[in-house]
């Protein structure tokens, strides 16, 4: 049955040595321990509930990888160096899911199907994981928002999600990974009516909790670049002082208007904080004064 399944689908393997990438492969083995790889690319989640029926000793197989196991080992248990791979850099999307029953390997595939092929999913419980991201695309809210539609229609669950920044891969990305789960947990304990998490809507209820991420970590993911510029954060301090009065602000610094709109629009593209608006101006606020007591 496998040679009809290999002629069927493009590309498949019949060993995992045969690439650096298995976690891109559903492997399948008959009941004469021959084995074969379908790229996952080809297959529909239809597709892959069949195939594992027919072959009902692969579903483990296909959760539990072994490139999975190692990623979790290094971001959790720091048991060993980072897995070998050609990905410069990593971002994590954090995921639950709330419904009582549903298949993961449905799961994985809906969610990969929004990602290139360079993408691990992890699952850290029945209902909770995340997302390795080894690609350089960014991703946009809306197709955050596609993702988040897609799958509460297809598995009738309410899913939840969190969005981390590029790292690069070295010793200091479980650090990352860890200070950013934590967030995750704290927006999903306080944001009931959110579905799509950010670390600037979770960042005053982490301060509340007094929760166990470094200050310098929080500071340095919300002003990135402009935390060593003085004169731009002075800026925007006094603005935001200023109940965000351009005028007011401008005659305080004793600059002109367009200069202050500069400054403004300056901080506003290094951050994504968006002072302007009262919610990201009382973030940005806190972020300086915890900066400038550190």
């Amino acid at each position: 049955m496998l040679k009809k399944i290999q002629k069927k689908y493009h590309g498949c393997l019949t060993s995992k040595t045969e690439t650096d990438h298995p976690e891109h492969y559903l492997w399948i083995h008959d009941e004469n321990k021959n084995t074969l790889g379908i790229p996952k690319s080809q297959l529909t989640v239809q597709e892959i509930e069949l195939l594992l029926t027919l072959f009902p000793n692969n579903i483990n197989d296909f959760i539990q990888k072994e490139q999975q196991k190692k990623w979790l080992d290094f971001l959790t248990k720091r048991t060993a160096s980072s897995p070998i791979t050609s990905w410069k850099r990593v971002r994590f999307f954090y995921f639950t899911v709330s419904t009582v029953q549903f298949s993961q390997v449905e799961f994985e595939v809906a969610i990969s199907s929004f990602f290139n092929e360079n993408t691990i999913v992890i699952w850290e419980s029945q209902k909770s994981g995340f997302v390795l991201d080894g690609s350089e695309d960014e991703v946009e809210p809306i197709t955050l928002q596609e993702l988040k539609t897609t799958l509460e229609s297809d598995f009738y669950a309410k899913v939840r999600l969190y969005i981390g920044k590029r790292r690069t891969i070295d010793p200091t990305l479980p650090d990352h990974f860890m200070n950013e789960k934590t967030c995750f947990q704290i927006g999903l304990e306080y944001l009931n009516d959110r579905h799509i998490l950010q670390l600037k809507t979770i960042f005053p209820y982490l301060l509340l909790q007094k929760a166990n991420v470094d200050k310098n970590w929080l500071t340095e993911q919300l002003l990135q670049t402009t935390s060593d510029d003085k004169e731009l954060i002075r800026t925007v301090k006094t603005y935001i002082e200023c109940n965000s009065n351009a005028t007011l602000t401008a005659k305080k610094l004793f600059i002109h208007r367009n200069s202050l709109q500069y400054r403004i629009d300056k901080f506003i593209e290094a951050t994504s904080l968006d002072i302007k608006n009262f919610h990201d101006a009382m973030v940005a606020y806190l972020a300086i004064q915890m900066n400038e007591k550190m």
